[in-house]
């Protein structure tokens, strides 16, 4: 079995929080781009421009708001590795050991 250090599973730890950050990147982008399209699209004569502007805002709100929560969670995640990290990968790595 080989020898995985303290290094390589703080390092895979941070790859994954890395990568799930690009993925929420991404969807977000997309999102902004999908409104744009409908921000451009042309609008059925049944719906006012009062209603548009109601559901543009909605949703510009929803994308922030994901956004913020985000970030918070990030910023959550961060600083308890930061806090915890060594204590974290101690564990992790005596539970591989099977140590406890």
């Amino acid at each position: 079995m080989s020898s995985v250090s303290f290094e390589d599973i703080e390092a895979e730890a941070r790859r994954i929080v890395e990568e799930a950050r690009r993925e929420a990147e991404r969807i977000l982008a997309e999102a902004r781009e999908r409104a744009d399209a409908l921000r451009k699209a042309e609008v059925p004569s049944e719906l006012s421009e009062d209603v548009v502007r109601e559901v543009e805002a909605e949703f510009n709100a929803k994308v922030r708001e994901a956004e913020r929560r985000f970030k918070e969670l990030m910023d959550s995640v961060m600083g308890a590795y930061a806090l915890k990290g060594d204590e974290i990968v101690d564990w992790f790595v005596r539970l591989v050991a099977g140590i406890e």
